[in-house]
């Protein structure tokens, strides 16, 4: 059995107790009782995986050619407003400053008098400085779970081809996942496997069925690779959010730009077969955790608020057309707040 372990117990068979002023024994199998009360109440607060033997990373299949006619026919509009708002943002976030004391550049009214003193010197020149905004990685994180229904899921497809071909126009890298649970594992066949009843690791374990992690777009993938792909997504299986996040997160940290984003697109109620306020607290500390990286983390939240508890910097779409606007507002205060250290 993988995955984090149970918190021990702190109860042990036999006598834990003792006489008290009235006179009770506590028995052993009274005190063993307690202790499994107690380990049970600490485990349901903590989000914890059966298994992770079986969890999958591949590549999303392509779909047939009228769904992927389908999908580039829509949202032409909203492209050009993205790559617009996008690119005045990366412009917004570049910082241009002169570097002075050089031994060769343009030459810099301040340090001209140096030639006047008696002891020559070549440190009279500047240079110009710039720090590229459009040095950047993305990381699209996708809810491809069965809370997001049909509609959502249109939404959320028609974001993610904006998004993908707005950012490809701009040369920023980038990469797009999806995430979910499939059938590989269960909660019976874990039951089985241990010789316990399922209702007794309901209440210990969050997730039993295996993740399922679809590569839409690597980094080093063409924008037509993934376009292809995109129309074949479909909502369905549970919603692993705080777990898709930590892989997204170690996928971007191995890039070498010098400002990395990641885009949460969801509906944003994290859960799994059992315990869901587990699920949702694990996704809370995992989001805390990556802001406090070099990551800067955004939400786009599908038809649903939910994802504000989670990500901070969250907009809430309700159709395509609302997309462009909100998310540039969003990101360019967030790629000029991450500039203010430098010059």
């Amino acid at each position: 059995m993988n995955g984090t372990d149970t918190p021990p117990e702190d109860g042990s068979p036999g006598q834990v107790g003792s006489h008290g002023r009235g006179g009770t024994l506590i028995g052993g199998a009274l005190a063993e009782a307690i202790a499994d009360r107690v380990a049970r109440c600490h485990a349901s607060s903590v989000y914890r995986v059966f298994t992770k033997e079986h969890d999958r990373v591949d590549i999303v299949p392509s779909a047939n050619d009228r769904e992927v006619r389908e999908l580039l026919q829509t949202g032409a509009d909203e492209v050009r407003r993205l790559r617009r708002g996008l690119a005045n943002a990366l412009r917004s976030s570049e910082k241009r400053w002169w570097r002075e004391d050089q031994g060769r550049g343009v030459l810099s009214p301040r340090t001209l008098h140096r030639l006047c003193i008696d002891q020559p010197r070549l440190d009279v020149f500047r240079t110009r400085s710039v720090v590229q905004g459009r040095s950047t990685a993305v990381s699209l994180v996708l809810d491809a779970s069965g809370s997001m229904t049909s509609q959502k899921m249109d939404v959320a497809r028609s974001a993610v081809r904006v998004l993908l071909e707005a950012l490809d126009d701009l040369r920023i890298a980038t990469e797009a996942i999806t995430f979910t649970t499939g059938h590989a594992y269960d909660l019976n066949r874990a039951a089985l496997a241990c010789g316990e009843e399922p209702a007794q690791l309901r209440d210990r374990f969050s997730r039993f069925g295996n993740l399922e992690i679809g590569l839409l777009k690597r980094f080093e993938d063409p924008l037509k690779s993934a376009m292809r792909r995109l129309p074949s997504i479909r909502g369905t299986g549970l919603t692993p959010l705080g777990e898709a996040m930590v892989i997204g997160a170690r996928r971007l940290v191995e890039r070498s730009e010098s400002r990395r984003l990641m885009l949460v697109v969801t509906d944003g109620k994290a859960g799994c077969e059992s315990r869901d306020d587990a699920a949702h607290a694990h996704a809370i500390e995992v989001a805390g955790k990556i802001v406090r990286t070099s990551i800067e983390l955004i939400g786009i939240g599908i038809k649903d608020d939910s994802l504000c508890e989670i990500v901070a910097d969250t907009i809430v779409v309700h159709e395509l057309k609302d997309l462009p606007a909100q998310l540039c507002k969003l990101l360019g205060r967030t790629l000029r707040k991450g500039m203010r250290h430098v010059g």
